[in-house]
């Protein structure tokens, strides 16, 4: 037994007193001597220390001995002795019974769950429940029930019962009842639950109880399943390779190994080898990249749900983490992404000296697994990054060899520049954009000029109130060369003009074709000659009825004729007197007129889909256009003005 405080202090002071006197008779000198107290306070405060020093180890000792795991050679059921038990069957289900009046208090005083090993051999363990209950006897009690149950699994129960000749002996009092072959699974979480035979109602007993994992050092030591084995390694930084070795492992299976970065899971670097269970050496290499503080070498045996080991050496090496940093010169973007989970502050920052980095502002950004970007940035050997964890800070600048001219982190010019410099760089900017804007007002006005003029001579064909312009037929009778080439310039005069032409020989077309025309959709114009007259029986003028369509295409069909014109003298043409003849000089005028938009008053007159063949535009030219007639039989050669170009005449 260890002395109070009281009787320590009395024991402290006798000492020191004692030697005290002792040391002043040996000298001689009786002096009176008074000693401070405190020496004797700090004696005492020793060996209070060591007293508790020796309670701590007790109790850790304690403790260790309580969560060491024990092992049973086999499972069974154990009841006090002298009480005679043995295990049964059971139903699944059963319903409770109402508890009688003489059984008033609990049944089961107290229950103690925990985690026994069988082993058939070393490192082939497996984890059963040990159930340990205490319960005050009744003579009404014929045995305990227990279950478990975990979830997605099926209630696991077994039943001790008593036998009825210790009904008299045991009367009143508690008995002791234990089973420990239920198998459990590493980790899982069980629902255990006891109950009286028969079922009372009333008389459960339950609790939650977790199955250690494969942290607790026996079961990682001896559980085949969580046997992951030791790893050590080498770092051979000019090769980049990790020669690793593994120690303690399962034995008789093959054991695999890898590289892997450490975030939610550890995802591969693609670094993997197998080392077969035969091979006397048990250890392997692996390349690596980067050391990086995330990079691990994992380890697991080939068995199912095998449990792995993990091995992180490189986890101080924050640096690493900062050499990331890319840019791209066509986006002016500068970009950083981690390369392992970290928890850092980023700045941009314009470094001033050596140590000393002036952050820009608004440039804050946090990264832990995302990508930061920082937009419209210029290159610059003193444009940095500032990286900032709890452990400190790292400014690295992406620019360094890249040569441009000092300025300050607000990009105005040094004070080595010369002003004139400055002044013909501004001056042949402003002349380039003088000459830009111009040039662009000149380009818009040539533009719109010659859509005006596009738009001038599209203008009929796309006014959405008028229709196309009509197609015309040239018919003719050629009485020598010269005379066909002529009519050929004037169906070339038309096409310049935009109209649709289609050239007819009735020579050629009676003699070896029929003639069929759409006359509804045509303007026929006739180009009157000598030879014209054979065919005067087919010709007919056209006096605004509308005839059939010539379908069939007969050689007798009668040919409606819009417009009859001449080249050449009078004096050898002999002109029919049924039609009225405009000089061609005259039809190239109206034409002309009509291919533009300021006679689109004539051309609504005369090419109107509606009514362009009517008596009331003949009558219109008969008498608007009286002139013609009367210049009818005078119809000259005007080879020149027949020849000129349309283009000519758009002047």
């Amino acid at each position: 037994m260890f002395k109070t405080r009281s009787s320590l202090q009395q024991s402290s002071h006798y000492f020191i007193h004692t030697q005290l006197k002792l040391w002043t008779l040996a000298d001689n000198t009786l002096v009176s001597h008074r000693i401070d107290l405190h020496w004797a306070t700090f004696f005492e405060r020793v060996l209070t220390m060591k007293i508790i020093a020796l309670i701590a180890l007790f109790f850790c000792s304690s403790v260790l001995a309580w969560d060491k795991i024990d092992r049973i050679q086999e499972c069974g059921h154990e009841c006090s002795e002298g009480l005679l038990c043995k295990t049964k069957p059971h139903s699944s289900f059963s319903f409770c019974q109402k508890l009688p009046a003489f059984i008033t208090g609990p049944v089961f005083q107290s229950v103690d769950i925990s985690t026994v090993m069988k082993c058939e051999r070393k490192q082939k363990c497996s984890l059963h429940l040990k159930i340990n209950a205490r319960l005050q006897f009744n003579e009404n009690i014929r045995g305990v029930k227990m279950c478990f149950t975990s979830a997605g699994a099926i209630e696991q129960c077994k039943v001790i019962k008593f036998s009825k000749d210790s009904n008299k002996e045991f009367k009143e009092q508690q008995l002791q009842v234990q089973y420990n072959c239920f198998e459990v699974g590493i980790g899982q979480q069980i629902y255990v639950t006891l109950q009286t035979v028969p079922y009372y109602c009333n008389l459960t007993w339950s609790q939650l109880y977790h199955v250690p994992d494969c942290s607790h050092e026996d079961i990682r030591k001896d559980v085949p399943i969580c046997i992951a084995g030791k790893l050590d390694y080498i770092v051979d930084t000019e090769r980049k390779m990790l020669s690793v070795e593994v120690s303690e492992l399962l034995k008789d299976r093959d054991y695999n190994m890898r590289l892997c970065h450490k975030w939610h899971s550890c995802e591969s670097t693609g670094a993997y080898t197998l080392i077969r269970s035969e091979d006397p050496m048990k250890n392997a290499t692996l390349p690596y990249s980067r050391l990086l503080p995330c990079l691990c070498i994992e380890g697991w045996s080939s068995i199912e749900d095998a449990s792995r080991t993990q091995l992180c050496p490189f986890k101080n090496r924050t640096e690493e983490l900062w050499s990331g940093i890319n840019y791209n010169a066509e986006a002016q973007e500068l970009s950083w992404e981690p390369a392992c989970p970290t928890d850092v502050k980023i700045n941009l920052c314009w470094r001033a000296e050596e140590n000393l980095c002036s952050n820009f502002a608004n440039t804050s950004k946090k990264a832990q697994r995302s990508k930061v970007k920082y937009t419209q940035v210029e290159p610059n050997p003193r444009m940095c990054m500032k990286f900032t964890t709890e452990t400190g800070s790292w400014i690295k600048c992406p620019f360094t060899y890249y040569h441009v001219p000092d300025v300050g982190p607000n990009t105005a010019p040094s004070d080595s520049t010369p002003m004139w410099m400055v002044a013909l760089s501004l001056s042949t900017v402003t002349v380039v954009i003088v000459v830009a804007l111009v040039g662009h007002v000149m380009l818009t006005v040539f533009q719109r000029r010659n859509r005006k003029r596009k738009s001038d001579r599209q203008q009929l064909t796309h006014k959405p109130n008028l229709p196309l312009q009509p197609d015309v037929t040239v018919l003719f009778s050629a009485d020598d060369g010269v005379h066909t080439s002529l009519v050929k310039a004037f169906e070339q005069y038309l096409k310049d003009l935009h109209f649709s032409v289609t050239l007819i020989n009735l020579d050629h077309t009676f003699e070896k074709q029929k003639f069929c025309l759409d006359t509804l959709n045509v303007t026929v114009i006739l180009v009157w000659s000598n030879g014209c007259a054979k065919h005067l029986n087919r010709l007919v003028r056209n006096n605004g009825n509308i005839l059939p369509r010539a379908k069939e295409c007969l050689h007798s069909a009668l040919i409606k004729v819009d417009i009859v014109t001449c080249i050449g003298n009078t004096a050898h043409i002999t002109l029919p007197s049924q039609f009225n003849v405009i000089p061609l000089s005259r039809v190239k005028e109206i034409f002309a007129m009509i291919s533009f938009p300021n006679a689109a008053a004539l051309l609504d007159l005369l090419f109107s889909v509606e009514d362009y063949r009517s008596k009331q535009i003949l009558t219109h030219l008969e008498g608007s256009l009286s002139e013609l007639e009367n210049t009818s039989t005078e119809c000259t050669c005007d080879e020149t003005s027949l020849l000129g170009n349309a283009s000519v005449m758009r002047k």
